[in-house]
């Protein structure tokens, strides 16, 4: 794998573990550095605490680097899988984590997803997602970290001066509570994977969808049957047999997209993923009061985070095991803001998914010990960035305009309140 692999020494020392509230001590601390890439490291801490054994895993990874999803939107995945499939597809891919949460049916996730610029999944609206799931950390290109609740998301396509509105890009289509019109991309699959009836449009785009754009695409085929498949270069309008009408264009005319959110300052995004809630926001943690034992209680956790420098960091932390009992969401948001220095982090999907793979001499293996083997829907892939990518600017040196335009620079949300499922 390109010689990135360089073993590290073990060393032993104490540090400690803020919790929330209190101070545990994390006792016979052993700290394994290894090396995946240039500029990535890959640490395996165990130590001991009164709630009992720990083992954690941090990925950090310098300026040079990007997150990008990982996997289709629909199907389910293991994470080295996601990770050797992006490099077989010309990404230099450095480390993997699991990503958001998802339908166990469909592996569809129920945030937002953005790669690269491009719309891969839409958020879900607030009424059909929990409060704990319905957060979201963005990147845009220039380097500023948004956090808070996933932004929504308007879509429409205009056709000879008939404007109709999409529901939904790169989910099921469904038939309750209402009928659907969906938006399919090659990041869905090989196919829309419908049934039944309707009506699918395929348009010919020459740029990837993304928000805060108007695209311009042709009528390439119109498929009364179902189940068309995804191609590059494509798009595919899936309507339900209640929303044929809407799907009114001949092949050879011209249709219009539009994609904008709520909040214009995530149309800058290069990369976005939904994930459970906010954990990190301006180097504080964010405490909640969970009401579900799944987040009050010691189990497997894992995050992304960005630290005041640009550097970015995934964690994974081992639970429901002898040898490592896991945090408390609440817990693991003062690790990542106290022992880890995050400025802004977000925890994802945790429990049996999660899982945390880095680059090696034999390919991509887990570095973390999952509670289960778990295919997930979609994950975050360390990459090395590309030309027209990530431009990172140090949180430190922006601080200095921060004193006169912090509304400009930062895009920042916080809200505080109960999760309920």
């Amino acid at each position: 794998m390109k010689g990135f692999w360089k073993a590290g020494a073990a060393c032993v020392l104490a540090v400690c573990l803020a919790m929330t509230g209190t101070a545990e001590t994390m006792q016979n601390v052993t700290t394994e550095k290894n090396y995946a890439a240039n500029g990535v490291t890959v640490t395996r801490t165990a130590a001991s605490t009164l709630a009992g054994p720990q083992t954690i895993t941090t990925v950090t990874a310098e300026k040079g680097y990007q997150f990008v999803i990982g996997g289709t939107a629909r199907g389910r995945h293991l994470v080295p899988d996601m990770a050797q499939a992006a490099t077989e597809a010309g990404y230099d891919v450095a480390a993997a984590i699991n990503g958001d949460h998802f339908s166990f049916q469909t592996g569809v996730p129920l945030g937002m997803a953005v790669s690269e610029g491009r719309l891969v999944v839409n958020p879900v609206a607030p009424e059909d997602a929990d409060e704990y799931l319905f957060h979201a950390l963005g990147i845009t290109r220039d380097g500023r970290v948004l956090v808070g609740e996933n932004p929504q998301l308007t879509m429409t396509y205009t056709v000879e001066g008939e404007t109709y509105a999409i529901d939904r890009i790169n989910r099921t289509r469904e038939s309750w509570p209402g009928a659907q019109l969906c938006l399919y991309t090659s990041d869905y699959g090989a196919s829309t994977g419908t049934s039944g009836m309707g009506v699918e449009m395929v348009v010919r785009l020459d740029e990837e969808i993304a928000a805060g754009k108007t695209l311009t695409g042709t009528v390439t085929a119109i498929d009364e049957t179902h189940d068309t498949p995804l191609e590059p270069g494509t798009v595919v309008l899936s309507a339900d047999p209640l929303r044929c009408g809407d799907l009114q264009a001949a092949v050879g005319e011209t249709i219009v997209f539009s994609f904008s959110f709520d909040d214009e300052a995530w149309n800058d995004v290069w990369f976005a993923i939904g994930g459970g809630s906010v954990a990190v926001e301006n180097g504080q943690a964010i405490t909640y009061d969970y009401t579900l034992d799944v987040f009050a209680e010691a189990a497997p956790r894992s995050a992304i985070g960005v630290k005041a420098d640009g550097t970015l960091v995934m964690v994974a932390v081992d639970g429901r095991q002898d040898s490592s009992v896991g945090l408390s969401a609440n817990d693991m948001a003062a690790y990542l803001a106290e022992n880890l220095h995050c400025e802004y982090a977000l925890l994802l999907d945790g429990g049996g998914s999660t899982a945390l793979a880095a680059v090696s001499e034999d390919g991509f293996m887990l570095w973390n010990t999952p509670s289960e083997e778990r295919s997930v829907g979609n994950g975050v892939l360390l990459v090395r960035a590309t030309a027209g990518g990530i431009d990172w600017l140090p949180f430190t040196v922006l601080a200095v305009v921060l004193l006169g335009a912090a509304v400009t620079l930062f895009v920042v949300f916080r809200k505080r309140k109960t999760p309920q499922r």
